[in-house]
């Protein structure tokens, strides 16, 4: 079975999801995932990436997203970019490896304090997807 690795990287690495996809086999099942930020008013941060790689550390393409609820006090923006994934698990070989990812940004109105909400589906090639709550709490 081939394995992939999904991450959000944020101030702390959140495992998304384990994708496994072989010919033949069933994809893995859908998840949801809830994670946590802070960013000051106005500014932006970067909540995470999203890629899928093999266990020979190489790419299995980016996957594709879509904004479910945007967020109501700023603006998430995705752009690829290559990343190193985290040296966690059976894809610890690959941390030094940098792979083609879709990186989100999330940037709070300029002047709003309080809580927003995203809600993020990252589709892959094989079917399944992974939803991403992300709880921000934006600072003055």
């Amino acid at each position: 079975m081939r394995k992939t690795l999904v991450a959000i990287v944020g101030f702390t690495i959140v495992t998304l999801s384990s994708c496994n996809s072989v010919p033949g086999a069933s994809p893995p099942g859908n998840r949801k995932t809830t994670a946590s930020q802070s960013v000051v008013s106005g500014e932006q941060i970067r909540l995470g990436a999203a890629y899928s790689i093999s266990q020979s550390c190489t790419s299995n393409g980016v996957p594709t997203t879509k904004v479910i609820k945007a967020p109501a006090h700023g603006r998430v923006e995705f752009k690829r970019e290559r990343v190193n994934p985290p040296a966690t698990g059976n894809f610890e070989k690959c941390s030094a490896r940098k792979i083609e990812s879709l990186v989100a940004y999330y940037t709070a109105a300029s002047g709003y304090s309080g809580k927003d909400t995203i809600l993020v589906r990252v589709l892959y090639d094989d079917g399944h997807y992974v939803e991403n709550t992300i709880n921000i709490t934006v600072i003055e």
